[in-house]
């Protein structure tokens, strides 16, 4: 039987590289907006600002989203 995680659960060990001071949006939660929306067709800022803002109670399913979604 093979080994499986899902994909929330690794994008939310993701590790954040910057900085404390400069970050708005955790790395995991526009990674997930990012991921989510290339899979339903949306491959630009804009379309997937617009994409997350319009499910964005799907998404508040898996990540908090203190902040809001960010724009493009």
């Amino acid at each position: 039987m093979s080994s499986y995680t899902p994909m929330v659960v690794r994008i939310k060990s993701l590790a954040e590289p910057r900085s404390e001071d400069h970050v708005t949006y955790p790395l995991p939660e526009v990674i997930f907006i990012v991921y989510v929306s290339i899979l339903n067709g949306y491959t630009t800022w804009q379309g997937m600002e617009r994409f997350a803002k319009y499910n964005h109670c799907w998404f508040r399913m898996f990540f908090p989203y203190q902040f809001g979604f960010p724009s493009h």
